[in-house]
């Protein structure tokens, strides 16, 4: 949670395996690799980055029995931090494995805030 709320790129690496799989059901979203993710981690995390999205906050989760973090955003402007995104984790020997990222739509279903 920290590395998401520091917008530390390099610090998440550290607890992906090399060969991480992102996806977000039911986008076409699929990432694979530790390198690969990071750079889209750097570009939304980069202020002068097209593809930031402001800065994080987080709430710890769990979704079928594995962990999982809420994610919120407060764009640039705005007062409040909004869902983004609801990680759901599978660790495998300490890190992380895979993580599936699920649209803000399903924060009710978890008595996750509707802001922060």
């Amino acid at each position: 949670m920290e590395t998401l709320e520091n917008a530390d790129a390099e610090n998440f690496a550290k607890l992906l395996r090399e060969d991480v799989r992102v996806t977000m059901p039911p986008d076409p979203l699929w990432i694979v690799g530790r390198d690969v993710f990071v750079a889209v981690l750097v570009a939304q995390f980069d202020p002068a980055s097209p593809a930031y999205f402001g800065t994080w906050r987080a709430l710890p989760a769990h979704a079928n029995g594995q962990p999982a973090i809420a994610g919120y955003v407060r764009r640039p402007g705005e007062a409040i931090y909004r869902p983004q995104v609801l990680n759901v984790f599978r660790i495998d020997e300490g890190m992380i494995a895979e993580i599936t990222a699920f649209s803000p739509e399903v924060f009710a279903s978890f008595n996750l805030p509707d802001s922060l």
